[in-house]
């Protein structure tokens, strides 16, 4: 687990092994098609990786590069490719929360939000929903649960964001006339199945990226 930091500012990320080879995975935000390095922040301590872009995925909210520097960074594991939460599961997302006042050094560590698996949508990535809470800062972080034959904790998604629903001309909120924006945010918060990141991953020429 952690934080990227850029000239355009801050989100979560985390990093994955993938054929022997790390692989990055944090807020498209933060991220650009020119970024060659980025400083990351685990454990309390800073560290400039050289990365190479590969592309964005979850329509553009979360980017995937490769890590080319050879400097040790902590991966985490992720769950079996054939493997989805079930309705109502448990989750965990973890990251680095935004505009929160008063954590004093609290701010230099991931924090821990729970979360229920409300939907899963296979069609869309796959994509699953949760009910649960949300800080824009957990863009970018990887969402965890625990596998029925796994004894820790692995990585299953990476969190988007909330997900608006349309409203235009729904009883209650907005009325046809509502010249208002008729998106409103919900407690839905949308994961992207790591299985959109392998896909892009693999659909790299690893032979033509660089060493490092």
């Amino acid at each position: 687990m952690v934080r990227t930091t850029s000239p355009s500012g801050q989100a979560s990320g985390f990093v994955i092994e993938v054929g022997d080879a790390p692989f990055l995975v944090t807020a498209a935000e933060v991220v650009g098609i020119s970024t060659q390095r980025l400083l990351v922040t685990f454990e309390q301590a800073n560290r400039m990786l050289q990365v190479e872009h590969l592309g964005e995925v979850g329509a553009g909210r979360a980017a995937v590069c490769a890590v080319t520097s050879t400097n040790f960074v902590p991966t985490l594991g992720m769950a079996g490719p054939d493997w989805l939460p079930g309705v109502s599961q448990r989750v965990f997302s973890l990251g680095f929360p935004r505009g929160v006042r008063g954590l004093g050094t609290a701010a230099n560590v991931p924090f821990v939000l729970a979360g229920t698996v409300a939907a899963v949508s296979v069609e869309d990535g796959p994509v699953f929903y949760l009910d649960g809470s949300f800080n824009p800062g957990m863009v970018g972080g990887p969402v965890l649960c625990a596998t029925p034959d796994g004894d820790e904790p692995v990585v299953i998604g990476v969190t988007l964001g909330r997900q608006p629903i349309e409203t235009k001309g729904a009883v209650g909120i907005l009325s046809p006339e509502d010249d208002r924006d008729p998106t409103v945010d919900t407690n839905v918060v949308a994961v992207l199945d790591m299985r959109a990141v392998l896909d892009l991953i693999r659909s790299v020429n690893r032979d033509e990226m660089p060493s490092g």
